[in-house]
C-alpha cells in the first residue's frame, strides 16, 4: 500500500497538492505514476482533494488538519481507517509529492525493489 500525504494548507505554496502539472493535479499525477506498483491512497485534510482524487479514480481518505508532518498523516490513515482492514498489504510506503516529481526513475525503481522484497 502506498499512502500519499497531501496537506492543502501549504504556507509557501497554497494548494500545492492541486497544482496543475500537465493538466492533472500534482497529487493525482503522483498517485497515477505509482499505481502499477501497489494500491494507492491519498491521505488528506481536504474534502476538495478527496473529491478531485475520486474524480480521477484515486482512493482518498480524510485526516486531521492538525498533523505536523506527512508521516503523522500517514500514521492516522493507516491506524484509523476501515479501508485498511480490507487490504492485504503488510507494508506501507510514503510517497512524497516533490521527491516523486524530482526523482521519478529512482523512486519507481526503489519501490519496485521494495515490493519484490516484501512479497518474498
Amino acid at each position: 500500500m502506498i499512502i500519499i500525504p497531501a496537506r492543502i494548507g501549504s504556507s509557501r505554496f497554497p494548494n500545492k497538492v492541486l497544482a496543475d502539472i500537465g493538466g492533472v493535479p500534482m497529487v493525482v499525477r503522483t498517485a497515477k505514476a505509482v499505481e502499477d506498483i501497489d494500491n494507492v491512497v491519498i491521505a488528506t485534510d481536504s474534502q476538495e482533494v478527496i473529491d478531485i482524487a475520486l474524480t480521477h479514480g484515486v482512493q482518498a481518505v480524510l485526516t486531521s488538519d492538525k498533523h505536523q508532518s506527512g508521516t503523522d498523516r500517514i500514521y492516522e490513515a493507516a491506524k484509523n481507517w476501515t479501508w485498511m482492514k480490507t487490504r492485504s498489504s503488510s507494508m506501507y510506503r510514503e510517497m512524497n509529492l516533490l521527491s516523486k516529481l524530482m526523482s521519478c526513475r529512482l523512486s519507481m525503481s526503489s519501490l519496485k525493489r521494495i515490493k519484490k522484497m516484501s512479497v518474498s
